[in-house]
């Protein structure tokens, strides 16, 4: 059986300075090519040691950002969220959203969840 799905550093696209951040982050795309709905992606990242990922818009879809290791903040809006192996933000539509590795040896490691919008 072929473990298409395991998160190896060979199969991580890495990404420079994403959205005007510093440093590396490390992407794993944990779905096949053909979205589960209501998910939309499924993404293992890490953001190397004192790098951070750029001020951006949640355009298509509200997502979760589910802290696996390491310590950092998530930025939303302008509120400031705390991160910690467990800890879960919650980005709606439209929101704006930047993250920081605060840490200077241990990358930080999360999970990303985008889902389609419940219809009203």
């Amino acid at each position: 059986m072929q473990d298409s799905k395991k998160i190896t550093p060979e199969r991580a696209t890495v990404r420079e300075n994403l959205f005007g951040g510093t440093g590396a982050v490390h992407i794993w795309n944990c779905l096949s090519s053909q979205p589960t709905d209501p998910f939309k992606a499924a993404l293992w990242c890490a953001l190397d040691p004192g790098a951070f990922v750029g001020r951006h818009r949640q355009e298509e879809f509200p997502e979760l950002v589910l802290c696996v290791s390491g310590t950092g903040r998530a930025v939303v809006g302008e509120v400031s969220h705390s991160l910690e192996k467990g800890v879960v933000v919650y980005l709606p539509l439209g929101s704006a959203l930047s993250l920081h590795n605060d840490s200077e040896s241990l990358p930080l490691e999360y999970v990303i969840l985008k889902a389609e919008a419940r219809k009203k």
